[in-house]
Protein backbone atom coordinates (compact mmCIF):
# COMPACT_ATOMS: atom_id res chain seq x y z
CA UNK A 1 0.00 0.00 0.00
CA UNK A 2 2.67 2.16 0.54
CA UNK A 3 4.78 1.61 -1.99
CA UNK A 4 1.34 2.48 -4.42
CA UNK A 5 0.70 5.24 -2.74
CA UNK A 6 4.71 6.65 -3.31
CA UNK A 7 4.43 5.30 -6.86
CA UNK A 8 1.40 6.94 -7.30
CA UNK A 9 2.71 10.59 -6.00
CA UNK A 10 5.88 9.66 -8.37
CA UNK A 11 3.80 9.63 -11.48
CA UNK A 12 2.28 12.84 -10.21
CA UNK A 13 5.42 14.88 -9.87
CA UNK A 14 7.29 13.62 -12.50
CA UNK A 15 4.11 14.98 -15.06
CA UNK A 16 3.91 18.02 -12.90
CA UNK A 17 7.59 18.73 -13.76
CA UNK A 18 7.02 17.76 -17.48
CA UNK A 19 3.79 19.81 -17.53
CA UNK A 20 5.91 23.13 -15.83
CA UNK A 21 8.34 22.78 -19.02
CA UNK A 22 7.59 25.37 -21.77
CA UNK A 23 6.87 29.09 -21.31
CA UNK A 24 5.78 29.37 -17.28
CA UNK A 25 4.73 32.63 -15.65
CA UNK A 26 6.80 34.54 -13.66
CA UNK A 27 4.65 37.36 -12.24
CA UNK A 28 2.92 40.62 -13.06
CA UNK A 29 3.94 44.08 -13.27
CA UNK A 30 1.37 47.36 -13.25
CA UNK A 31 -1.29 46.16 -12.39
CA UNK A 32 -2.51 46.27 -8.60
CA UNK A 33 -5.05 43.64 -8.55
CA UNK A 34 -2.66 40.87 -10.56
CA UNK A 35 -5.26 38.60 -11.46
CA UNK A 36 -8.89 37.23 -11.62
CA UNK A 37 -11.53 39.33 -9.80
CA UNK A 38 -9.24 41.97 -7.68
CA UNK A 39 -7.39 42.47 -11.39
CA UNK A 40 -8.04 46.29 -12.09
CA UNK A 41 -9.44 47.73 -15.01
CA UNK A 42 -10.48 50.99 -16.62
CA UNK A 43 -12.68 52.18 -19.41
CA UNK A 44 -10.02 52.22 -21.97
CA UNK A 45 -11.19 55.48 -22.70
CA UNK A 46 -11.17 59.15 -22.56
CA UNK A 47 -8.11 61.10 -21.91
CA UNK A 48 -5.51 60.73 -19.14
CA UNK A 49 -5.54 64.51 -18.26
CA UNK A 50 -9.51 63.91 -17.54
CA UNK A 51 -9.65 62.17 -14.43
CA UNK A 52 -11.81 62.66 -11.08
CA UNK A 53 -9.16 62.26 -8.68
CA UNK A 54 -9.34 60.45 -5.53
CA UNK A 55 -11.18 60.10 -1.93
CA UNK A 56 -10.23 57.75 0.99
CA UNK A 57 -13.66 57.07 2.91
CA UNK A 58 -13.93 55.86 6.81
CA UNK A 59 -13.28 52.32 5.75
CA UNK A 60 -10.26 53.02 4.57
CA UNK A 61 -11.30 52.32 0.96
CA UNK A 62 -9.79 54.33 -2.03
CA UNK A 63 -12.35 55.54 -5.10
CA UNK A 64 -10.58 56.78 -7.97
CA UNK A 65 -11.68 57.50 -11.43
CA UNK A 66 -10.48 54.93 -14.07
CA UNK A 67 -10.77 56.11 -17.27
CA UNK A 68 -14.21 57.86 -18.99
CA UNK A 69 -17.55 56.91 -17.48
CA UNK A 70 -16.01 54.82 -14.89
CA UNK A 71 -14.62 54.71 -10.92
CA UNK A 72 -13.12 52.04 -9.23
CA UNK A 73 -12.65 51.24 -5.29
CA UNK A 74 -9.44 49.78 -3.98
CA UNK A 75 -8.69 48.40 -1.07
CA UNK A 76 -5.67 49.67 0.12
CA UNK A 77 -3.55 46.87 -1.00
CA UNK A 78 -4.43 47.95 -4.72
CA UNK A 79 -7.38 45.38 -5.44
CA UNK A 80 -10.21 45.85 -6.99
CA UNK A 81 -13.67 45.56 -4.40
CA UNK A 82 -15.88 47.05 -7.01
CA UNK A 83 -16.45 49.32 -9.68
CA UNK A 84 -19.44 51.89 -10.36
CA UNK A 85 -20.85 54.58 -13.46
CA UNK A 86 -19.46 57.72 -13.08
CA UNK A 87 -19.86 61.17 -15.11
CA UNK A 88 -17.67 62.34 -18.08
CA UNK A 89 -14.51 63.86 -16.23
CA UNK A 90 -12.67 66.81 -17.70
CA UNK A 91 -9.30 68.45 -16.62
CA UNK A 92 -11.48 70.18 -13.74
CA UNK A 93 -13.26 67.33 -12.52
CA UNK A 94 -12.73 66.87 -8.86
CA UNK A 95 -14.27 64.87 -5.98
CA UNK A 96 -14.02 65.38 -2.34
CA UNK A 97 -15.82 63.15 0.48
CA UNK A 98 -18.48 64.24 3.31
CA UNK A 99 -19.09 61.44 5.51
CA UNK A 100 -20.28 58.34 3.33
CA UNK A 101 -21.22 61.24 0.31
CA UNK A 102 -18.51 61.09 -2.05
CA UNK A 103 -19.34 64.49 -4.28
CA UNK A 104 -18.45 64.66 -7.55
CA UNK A 105 -17.86 67.56 -9.99
CA UNK A 106 -17.73 66.58 -13.75
CA UNK A 107 -19.70 66.69 -16.58
CA UNK A 108 -19.77 69.13 -19.82
CA UNK A 109 -21.47 72.00 -17.75
CA UNK A 110 -19.13 70.98 -14.29
CA UNK A 111 -22.24 70.26 -12.45
CA UNK A 112 -22.13 68.65 -9.45
CA UNK A 113 -23.39 64.28 -8.08
CA UNK A 114 -22.80 62.49 -5.27
CA UNK A 115 -22.52 58.89 -4.53
CA UNK A 116 -23.54 56.82 -1.19
CA UNK A 117 -20.13 54.11 -0.39
CA UNK A 118 -23.10 51.63 0.26
CA UNK A 119 -24.30 51.93 -3.19
CA UNK A 120 -24.83 48.87 -5.40
CA UNK A 121 -21.74 48.07 -7.38
CA UNK A 122 -22.49 49.37 -11.41
CA UNK A 123 -24.83 52.01 -9.99
CA UNK A 124 -24.41 55.93 -11.00
CA UNK A 125 -23.77 59.31 -8.77
CA UNK A 126 -26.90 61.22 -8.27
CA UNK A 127 -26.87 64.47 -9.80
CA UNK A 128 -27.24 67.49 -7.83
CA UNK A 129 -29.14 70.65 -9.61
CA UNK A 130 -25.74 72.97 -9.00
CA UNK A 131 -23.40 73.21 -12.41
CA UNK A 132 -21.23 75.77 -13.69
CA UNK A 133 -18.72 74.98 -10.75
CA UNK A 134 -14.88 76.02 -11.06
CA UNK A 135 -13.86 74.29 -7.37
CA UNK A 136 -14.99 72.84 -4.73
CA UNK A 137 -13.17 72.37 -1.47
CA UNK A 138 -12.10 69.23 0.11
CA UNK A 139 -12.86 69.90 3.44
CA UNK A 140 -16.04 69.90 5.50
CA UNK A 141 -17.92 71.24 8.42
CA UNK A 142 -21.20 69.87 9.75
CA UNK A 143 -22.13 68.19 6.20
CA UNK A 144 -21.14 71.22 4.21
CA UNK A 145 -19.00 71.74 1.89
CA UNK A 146 -17.91 74.62 -0.14
CA UNK A 147 -17.68 75.89 -4.05
CA UNK A 148 -16.86 78.88 -6.18
CA UNK A 149 -18.70 79.08 -9.64
CA UNK A 150 -17.67 80.05 -13.33
CA UNK A 151 -18.93 83.79 -12.49
CA UNK A 152 -16.84 83.64 -9.75
CA UNK A 153 -19.25 83.48 -7.00
CA UNK A 154 -18.73 81.49 -3.50
CA UNK A 155 -21.67 78.99 -2.21
CA UNK A 156 -21.86 77.01 0.66
CA UNK A 157 -23.38 73.91 0.11
CA UNK A 158 -25.19 71.28 2.53
CA UNK A 159 -24.56 67.94 0.75
CA UNK A 160 -27.11 65.47 2.32
CA UNK A 161 -30.16 68.26 1.57
CA UNK A 162 -28.40 69.15 -1.73
CA UNK A 163 -29.35 73.31 -0.72
CA UNK A 164 -26.46 76.04 -1.64
CA UNK A 165 -26.20 79.40 -0.07
CA UNK A 166 -24.82 81.97 -1.55
CA UNK A 167 -21.58 83.91 0.37
CA UNK A 168 -20.23 86.12 -1.83
CA UNK A 169 -17.83 87.34 -4.64
CA UNK A 170 -14.35 86.07 -4.86
CA UNK A 171 -13.48 88.86 -7.24
CA UNK A 172 -10.75 89.70 -9.50
CA UNK A 173 -8.74 87.04 -10.48
CA UNK A 174 -8.84 83.39 -11.52
CA UNK A 175 -9.42 81.14 -8.17
CA UNK A 176 -7.19 77.69 -8.20
CA UNK A 177 -8.79 76.64 -5.39
CA UNK A 178 -10.94 76.71 -2.56
CA UNK A 179 -10.91 75.06 0.82
CA UNK A 180 -12.88 74.93 3.78
CA UNK A 181 -11.13 74.11 7.55
CA UNK A 182 -12.37 72.00 10.20
CA UNK A 183 -13.28 75.03 11.91
CA UNK A 184 -15.52 75.92 9.11
CA UNK A 185 -13.26 78.71 7.91
CA UNK A 186 -12.98 78.93 3.58
CA UNK A 187 -9.53 80.12 2.34
CA UNK A 188 -9.28 80.51 -1.32
CA UNK A 189 -6.22 80.66 -4.10
CA UNK A 190 -6.82 83.60 -6.14
CA UNK A 191 -3.96 83.79 -8.82
CA UNK A 192 -1.45 81.78 -6.49
CA UNK A 193 -1.88 83.51 -3.34
CA UNK A 194 -3.93 82.97 -0.40
CA UNK A 195 -7.31 84.86 0.82
CA UNK A 196 -9.38 84.08 3.79
CA UNK A 197 -13.11 84.91 2.87
CA UNK A 198 -15.15 86.59 5.93
CA UNK A 199 -18.39 88.11 6.40
CA UNK A 200 -19.22 88.01 2.96
CA UNK A 201 -15.74 89.17 1.27
CA UNK A 202 -12.01 88.04 0.41
CA UNK A 203 -10.49 89.56 3.75
CA UNK A 204 -6.22 90.69 3.30
CA UNK A 205 -6.96 91.82 -0.28
CA UNK A 206 -4.01 91.75 -2.32
CA UNK A 207 -1.63 90.97 0.60
CA UNK A 208 -2.31 87.44 0.39
CA UNK A 209 0.65 84.88 1.17
CA UNK A 210 2.13 82.21 -1.81
CA UNK A 211 -0.76 79.44 -2.38
CA UNK A 212 1.33 75.80 -1.94
CA UNK A 213 -0.03 74.76 -5.23
CA UNK A 214 -3.37 74.46 -7.38
CA UNK A 215 -6.70 73.33 -5.23
CA UNK A 216 -4.31 73.58 -1.69
CA UNK A 217 -5.79 71.19 1.33
CA UNK A 218 -5.48 71.68 5.13
CA UNK A 219 -4.50 68.35 6.47
CA UNK A 220 -3.72 68.47 10.12
CA UNK A 221 -2.43 72.14 10.55
CA UNK A 222 -0.61 71.88 7.40
CA UNK A 223 -1.41 72.79 3.81
CA UNK A 224 -0.50 71.17 0.60
CA UNK A 225 -0.48 72.12 -2.67
CA UNK A 226 -0.15 70.44 -6.34
CA UNK A 227 2.23 71.71 -9.33
CA UNK A 228 3.30 69.91 -12.62
CA UNK A 229 5.45 67.06 -12.83
CA UNK A 230 3.73 65.45 -9.81
CA UNK A 231 5.28 68.37 -7.39
CA UNK A 232 3.36 68.20 -3.75
CA UNK A 233 4.71 71.14 -1.79
CA UNK A 234 4.06 71.28 1.82
CA UNK A 235 3.57 74.91 3.82
CA UNK A 236 2.90 75.51 7.45
CA UNK A 237 -0.67 76.50 8.80
CA UNK A 238 0.20 80.34 8.13
CA UNK A 239 1.51 79.71 4.84
CA UNK A 240 5.10 79.75 5.48
CA UNK A 241 6.59 78.17 2.70
CA UNK A 242 8.63 75.46 4.97
CA UNK A 243 9.45 72.65 3.98
CA UNK A 244 8.12 73.49 0.91
CA UNK A 245 8.56 71.05 -1.78
CA UNK A 246 8.44 67.79 -0.39
CA UNK A 247 7.67 65.24 -3.97
CA UNK A 248 8.01 65.91 -7.48
CA UNK A 249 10.41 67.19 -10.00
CA UNK A 250 9.29 71.10 -10.33
CA UNK A 251 11.52 71.45 -7.25
CA UNK A 252 13.77 74.55 -8.25
CA UNK A 253 17.19 73.76 -6.13
CA UNK A 254 16.24 71.25 -4.56
CA UNK A 255 16.31 68.90 -8.29
CA UNK A 256 17.81 65.24 -7.65
CA UNK A 257 16.84 65.77 -3.45
CA UNK A 258 13.61 64.78 -3.92
CA UNK A 259 11.47 61.71 -5.60
CA UNK A 260 9.73 62.43 -8.86
CA UNK A 261 6.97 60.55 -10.64
CA UNK A 262 5.67 61.22 -13.53
CA UNK A 263 2.47 59.13 -13.27
CA UNK A 264 1.55 61.85 -10.11
CA UNK A 265 1.51 64.79 -12.41
CA UNK A 266 -0.07 67.02 -11.80
CA UNK A 267 -1.81 65.63 -8.35
CA UNK A 268 -5.25 66.08 -7.90
CA UNK A 269 -5.66 65.26 -4.09
CA UNK A 270 -3.94 64.26 -1.22
CA UNK A 271 -5.26 62.26 1.69
CA UNK A 272 -4.30 61.03 4.84
CA UNK A 273 -4.50 57.64 5.83
CA UNK A 274 -2.19 56.74 8.79
CA UNK A 275 0.16 58.86 11.54
CA UNK A 276 3.19 58.78 8.04
CA UNK A 277 0.68 57.79 5.22
CA UNK A 278 -0.98 59.64 2.52
CA UNK A 279 -2.78 58.72 -0.80
CA UNK A 280 -2.25 60.59 -3.42
CA UNK A 281 -3.37 60.44 -7.44
CA UNK A 282 -2.91 63.04 -9.93
CA UNK A 283 -2.97 62.38 -14.01
CA UNK A 284 -3.77 58.92 -15.39
CA UNK A 285 -6.14 57.32 -12.46
CA UNK A 286 -3.26 56.04 -11.10
CA UNK A 287 -3.33 56.33 -6.70
CA UNK A 288 0.06 56.09 -4.83
CA UNK A 289 0.36 55.51 -1.18
CA UNK A 290 2.84 57.54 -0.17
CA UNK A 291 5.10 57.92 3.01
CA UNK A 292 6.33 61.04 4.89
CA UNK A 293 9.81 60.82 6.13
CA UNK A 294 10.35 63.35 8.76
CA UNK A 295 13.71 63.23 8.76
CA UNK A 296 14.40 63.77 5.38
CA UNK A 297 11.03 66.24 4.63
CA UNK A 298 9.70 64.30 2.15
CA UNK A 299 7.70 61.96 0.43
CA UNK A 300 8.01 58.60 -0.70
CA UNK A 301 5.65 56.19 -2.71
CA UNK A 302 5.07 52.82 -1.11
CA UNK A 303 2.56 51.40 -3.08
CA UNK A 304 1.18 52.02 -6.98
CA UNK A 305 -2.33 51.09 -7.11
CA UNK A 306 -4.05 50.96 -10.28
CA UNK A 307 -3.81 49.43 -13.89
CA UNK A 308 -1.34 49.89 -16.81
CA UNK A 309 -3.88 52.47 -18.32
CA UNK A 310 -3.46 54.67 -21.00
CA UNK A 311 -0.32 52.44 -22.44
CA UNK A 312 0.02 51.46 -25.54
CA UNK A 313 2.15 48.77 -27.14
CA UNK A 314 5.85 49.65 -26.49
CA UNK A 315 7.81 47.66 -24.03
CA UNK A 316 11.55 46.83 -23.78
CA UNK A 317 13.49 45.01 -21.74
CA UNK A 318 17.60 44.85 -20.81
CA UNK A 319 19.86 42.01 -19.50
CA UNK A 320 18.83 42.31 -16.31
CA UNK A 321 15.75 42.47 -16.64
CA UNK A 322 14.37 45.66 -16.03
CA UNK A 323 11.38 46.35 -18.09
CA UNK A 324 10.50 50.52 -19.44
CA UNK A 325 6.71 51.16 -20.47
CA UNK A 326 4.98 53.82 -21.03
CA UNK A 327 5.90 56.19 -17.87
CA UNK A 328 9.16 54.20 -16.46
CA UNK A 329 11.00 51.30 -15.27
CA UNK A 330 10.45 48.39 -13.22
CA UNK A 331 13.17 46.03 -11.88
CA UNK A 332 12.19 42.02 -13.13
CA UNK A 333 10.98 41.28 -9.38
CA UNK A 334 8.95 43.97 -8.40
CA UNK A 335 5.76 43.27 -7.30
CA UNK A 336 2.22 44.04 -8.88
CA UNK A 337 1.72 47.05 -6.61
CA UNK A 338 5.34 48.22 -7.11
CA UNK A 339 5.95 51.85 -8.49
CA UNK A 340 8.10 52.81 -11.07
CA UNK A 341 11.84 52.64 -9.98
CA UNK A 342 12.59 55.30 -12.57
CA UNK A 343 10.16 57.57 -14.08
CA UNK A 344 10.56 59.42 -17.72
CA UNK A 345 8.58 62.18 -19.32
CA UNK A 346 8.79 59.97 -22.86
CA UNK A 347 6.56 57.40 -24.22
CA UNK A 348 7.46 54.61 -27.26
CA UNK A 349 6.33 55.80 -30.07
CA UNK A 350 5.94 52.32 -31.58
CA UNK A 351 8.92 50.36 -30.37
CA UNK A 352 12.25 50.83 -28.87
CA UNK A 353 15.06 48.46 -29.48
CA UNK A 354 18.78 47.51 -27.50
CA UNK A 355 22.00 48.70 -29.29
CA UNK A 356 24.63 46.10 -29.09
CA UNK A 357 26.40 48.89 -26.37
CA UNK A 358 23.39 47.93 -24.18
CA UNK A 359 21.35 51.61 -24.58
CA UNK A 360 18.12 51.72 -26.17
CA UNK A 361 17.36 53.89 -29.55
CA UNK A 362 14.44 54.60 -31.49
CA UNK A 363 11.47 57.24 -31.58
CA UNK A 364 9.19 58.47 -28.92
CA UNK A 365 6.57 61.39 -28.04
CA UNK A 366 6.63 63.53 -24.90
CA UNK A 367 2.95 64.27 -23.55
CA UNK A 368 2.13 62.34 -26.18
CA UNK A 369 2.34 64.84 -28.57
CA UNK A 370 5.27 65.98 -28.61
CA UNK A 371 8.01 63.77 -30.93
CA UNK A 372 10.92 63.03 -30.21
CA UNK A 373 13.90 60.42 -30.45
CA UNK A 374 15.21 58.45 -27.48
CA UNK A 375 18.73 57.06 -27.19
CA UNK A 376 20.72 55.96 -23.62
CA UNK A 377 20.94 53.85 -21.05
CA UNK A 378 17.95 52.23 -19.67
CA UNK A 379 19.63 53.11 -16.49
CA UNK A 380 18.97 56.21 -16.79
CA UNK A 381 15.73 56.47 -18.76
CA UNK A 382 14.85 60.09 -17.22
CA UNK A 383 17.77 61.79 -19.07
CA UNK A 384 17.53 59.59 -22.92
CA UNK A 385 15.19 61.85 -24.69
CA UNK A 386 15.75 64.52 -27.12
CA UNK A 387 13.02 66.68 -28.43
CA UNK A 388 14.71 68.91 -31.39
CA UNK A 389 17.16 66.87 -33.52
CA UNK A 390 17.55 69.72 -36.67
CA UNK A 391 19.37 67.30 -39.08
CA UNK A 392 16.63 64.44 -39.49
CA UNK A 393 12.88 64.99 -39.68
CA UNK A 394 11.13 62.54 -37.11
CA UNK A 395 7.53 61.11 -37.63
CA UNK A 396 4.79 60.25 -34.97
CA UNK A 397 3.31 57.49 -35.40
CA UNK A 398 5.79 54.80 -35.62
CA UNK A 399 5.51 51.11 -35.66
CA UNK A 400 8.98 49.37 -35.63
CA UNK A 401 12.49 49.83 -34.60
CA UNK A 402 15.63 47.74 -35.58
CA UNK A 403 19.04 48.62 -35.25
CA UNK A 404 22.19 47.15 -37.30
CA UNK A 405 25.57 48.34 -38.83
CA UNK A 406 25.10 48.49 -42.58
CA UNK A 407 28.24 47.14 -44.51
CA UNK A 408 29.97 50.28 -44.76
CA UNK A 409 29.92 50.20 -40.75
CA UNK A 410 27.58 52.25 -40.30
CA UNK A 411 25.76 52.57 -37.36
CA UNK A 412 21.65 52.41 -38.68
CA UNK A 413 17.98 52.94 -37.06
CA UNK A 414 15.42 51.65 -38.90
CA UNK A 415 11.34 52.53 -38.06
CA UNK A 416 8.56 51.71 -40.33
CA UNK A 417 5.25 52.96 -39.25
CA UNK A 418 1.66 50.84 -39.50
CA UNK A 419 1.50 51.01 -43.72
CA UNK A 420 5.52 49.28 -43.98
CA UNK A 421 6.62 52.72 -44.44
CA UNK A 422 9.95 52.73 -43.66
CA UNK A 423 13.01 55.44 -42.65
CA UNK A 424 16.55 54.61 -42.08
CA UNK A 425 18.39 57.01 -39.72
CA UNK A 426 22.06 56.59 -39.98
CA UNK A 427 23.44 57.81 -36.45
CA UNK A 428 26.24 58.77 -34.51
CA UNK A 429 28.18 57.18 -31.96
CA UNK A 430 25.45 58.27 -29.32
CA UNK A 431 23.03 57.00 -31.18
CA UNK A 432 21.41 60.19 -32.27
CA UNK A 433 20.15 60.44 -35.67
CA UNK A 434 22.28 62.52 -38.71
CA UNK A 435 20.72 61.77 -41.58
CA UNK A 436 17.67 59.95 -42.79
CA UNK A 437 16.62 58.67 -45.71
CA UNK A 438 13.44 56.94 -46.93
CA UNK A 439 13.52 52.91 -47.40
CA UNK A 440 11.92 50.34 -48.84
CA UNK A 441 10.42 47.03 -47.88
CA UNK A 442 9.61 45.30 -50.63
CA UNK A 443 6.89 42.51 -50.18
CA UNK A 444 5.68 39.68 -52.33
CA UNK A 445 2.22 40.05 -51.66
CA UNK A 446 0.17 43.29 -50.64
CA UNK A 447 0.93 44.00 -46.61
CA UNK A 448 -1.20 46.28 -45.27
CA UNK A 449 -0.81 46.27 -40.93
CA UNK A 450 2.88 46.60 -40.11
CA UNK A 451 3.67 46.06 -36.32
CA UNK A 452 7.34 45.00 -34.94
CA UNK A 453 10.89 44.73 -36.82
CA UNK A 454 13.61 42.36 -35.23
CA UNK A 455 17.43 42.03 -36.90
CA UNK A 456 20.12 40.12 -35.56
CA UNK A 457 23.26 41.67 -37.16
CA UNK A 458 21.71 43.15 -40.31
CA UNK A 459 22.36 40.86 -42.24
CA UNK A 460 18.56 39.46 -42.38
CA UNK A 461 15.51 41.78 -41.21
CA UNK A 462 12.01 40.26 -39.57
CA UNK A 463 9.04 42.08 -39.53
CA UNK A 464 5.18 41.10 -38.31
CA UNK A 465 2.28 42.32 -40.52
CA UNK A 466 -0.95 40.78 -41.46
CA UNK A 467 -0.30 38.04 -39.56
CA UNK A 468 2.75 36.57 -40.55
CA UNK A 469 5.98 36.58 -39.92
CA UNK A 470 8.08 37.99 -43.24
CA UNK A 471 11.73 37.88 -43.48
CA UNK A 472 13.72 40.04 -45.45
CA UNK A 473 17.58 40.41 -46.88
CA UNK A 474 19.03 43.49 -47.90
CA UNK A 475 18.89 45.26 -51.09
CA UNK A 476 21.40 48.11 -50.81
CA UNK A 477 19.75 50.67 -48.24
CA UNK A 478 16.41 48.41 -49.17
CA UNK A 479 15.21 45.31 -48.00
CA UNK A 480 13.43 42.36 -49.54
CA UNK A 481 11.00 39.61 -48.89
CA UNK A 482 12.49 36.14 -48.96
CA UNK A 483 10.30 34.07 -47.06
CA UNK A 484 6.85 34.41 -45.18
CA UNK A 485 4.76 31.99 -42.98
CA UNK A 486 1.73 32.38 -40.62
CA UNK A 487 1.93 28.71 -39.20
CA UNK A 488 4.33 25.84 -38.13
CA UNK A 489 1.47 22.69 -38.62
CA UNK A 490 -1.18 21.66 -40.15
CA UNK A 491 -3.87 22.11 -37.05
CA UNK A 492 -5.99 24.94 -36.37
CA UNK A 493 -4.10 26.13 -33.33
CA UNK A 494 -0.86 25.84 -35.23
CA UNK A 495 -1.78 29.06 -37.12
CA UNK A 496 -1.22 32.33 -35.82
CA UNK A 497 -3.93 34.96 -35.49
CA UNK A 498 -4.05 38.63 -37.61
CA UNK A 499 -1.88 40.61 -35.22
CA UNK A 500 1.43 39.52 -34.09
CA UNK A 501 4.31 41.25 -31.87
CA UNK A 502 8.11 39.97 -32.10
CA UNK A 503 10.75 39.93 -30.40
CA UNK A 504 14.65 38.62 -31.18
CA UNK A 505 17.59 37.48 -29.27
CA UNK A 506 19.54 34.90 -28.64
CA UNK A 507 18.35 32.63 -31.77
CA UNK A 508 14.52 32.41 -29.83
CA UNK A 509 12.07 34.43 -31.95
CA UNK A 510 8.96 35.56 -29.15
CA UNK A 511 5.49 36.06 -30.89
CA UNK A 512 2.16 37.92 -29.24
CA UNK A 513 -0.45 36.24 -31.13
CA UNK A 514 -3.10 39.37 -30.16
CA UNK A 515 -6.63 37.66 -31.41
CA UNK A 516 -6.00 34.35 -30.34
CA UNK A 517 -4.42 35.45 -26.26
CA UNK A 518 -1.52 33.71 -26.69
CA UNK A 519 2.42 33.91 -26.96
CA UNK A 520 4.39 31.05 -28.68
CA UNK A 521 8.03 30.75 -28.70
CA UNK A 522 10.45 28.93 -31.68
CA UNK A 523 14.12 28.73 -32.35
CA UNK A 524 14.58 30.94 -35.21
CA UNK A 525 16.81 28.77 -37.16
CA UNK A 526 14.49 26.48 -38.59
CA UNK A 527 11.11 28.03 -36.73
CA UNK A 528 10.93 25.46 -34.43
CA UNK A 529 8.06 25.55 -32.37
CA UNK A 530 9.67 25.77 -28.46
CA UNK A 531 6.40 26.52 -26.28
CA UNK A 532 2.98 28.66 -25.57
CA UNK A 533 1.52 30.68 -22.70
CA UNK A 534 -1.74 31.74 -22.80
CA UNK A 535 -5.34 29.77 -23.64
CA UNK A 536 -5.37 29.70 -27.80
CA UNK A 537 -8.73 31.86 -28.34
CA UNK A 538 -9.55 31.54 -24.74
CA UNK A 539 -8.89 35.05 -23.16
CA UNK A 540 -8.77 34.92 -19.50
CA UNK A 541 -7.48 37.04 -15.89
CA UNK A 542 -5.55 34.04 -14.34
CA UNK A 543 -2.13 33.80 -13.73
CA UNK A 544 -2.08 31.27 -16.99
CA UNK A 545 -4.21 33.06 -19.40
CA UNK A 546 -3.67 36.68 -21.23
CA UNK A 547 -6.32 38.72 -23.19
CA UNK A 548 -5.41 40.47 -26.33
CA UNK A 549 -1.25 40.67 -25.58
CA UNK A 550 0.42 43.32 -27.71
CA UNK A 551 4.19 44.24 -27.56
CA UNK A 552 6.77 41.96 -26.02
CA UNK A 553 10.29 42.30 -25.27
CA UNK A 554 12.70 39.49 -24.59
CA UNK A 555 16.28 38.87 -23.50
CA UNK A 556 17.52 35.09 -23.90
CA UNK A 557 15.21 33.09 -21.99
CA UNK A 558 12.84 35.55 -20.31
CA UNK A 559 9.92 37.90 -21.74
CA UNK A 560 7.88 40.80 -20.76
CA UNK A 561 4.68 41.27 -22.82
CA UNK A 562 1.54 44.21 -22.53
CA UNK A 563 -1.19 41.87 -21.53
CA UNK A 564 -3.55 44.96 -23.40
CA UNK A 565 -7.22 43.95 -22.13
CA UNK A 566 -5.95 43.02 -18.99
CA UNK A 567 -3.82 45.96 -18.28
CA UNK A 568 -0.85 44.57 -17.48
CA UNK A 569 2.91 43.42 -17.66
CA UNK A 570 3.47 39.54 -17.24
CA UNK A 571 6.73 38.26 -17.22
CA UNK A 572 7.48 34.83 -19.20
CA UNK A 573 10.48 32.49 -18.81
CA UNK A 574 11.04 29.85 -20.89
CA UNK A 575 12.28 26.69 -18.82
Amino acid sequence: MAFGFIMITFLFLANFAEAAEGIVFDGVLGNSGEKGDSLVTTSKSGNPRDTLGSVVDRAGTIWVSAGSGKLNRYSLDGRLLASFKAPAANSRSMMTIVNDTIVIMADRDCKLFKLDVNAEPGSSPVPMNVKNVDEISFGSKDGKIAYVTADSNLFQLDVKSGESKQLGPTGEGRCNGVEMTPDGKIFLNIDNKMYAFENGKIMNEKKGPPAPGSRPQYIDGFWYGHVWHGTIKKFQKDFESSPGVVYGGASGSFIGKVRCNEELSSGKSLWKIGANLFVASGIGDIVFILEWNEEKKQFNEVRRIGALSWHKDGIIMDDEGDILVRNGRWHWNDRPESPFYETTGFRINGQLAMTPDKNIVGPGLVYDAAIAWVRGRMDDVGGVQQRWIEKVTLRKEMSGTAVYLSKDKKRCVLTIDKNGEGVLYYVDGKWTPMEDKNVKLATAQTTMDWNNLATVDGSSLIASADGSIIEFSPDGDNWKEVKRWNSWGDKPDQKFGNKLYISLHNNLLWVSDTERHRVLCFKKDGNTFVGQFGKTDKAGTGIGELSRPTGISSRGTRAALIDADNERVVKLVLK
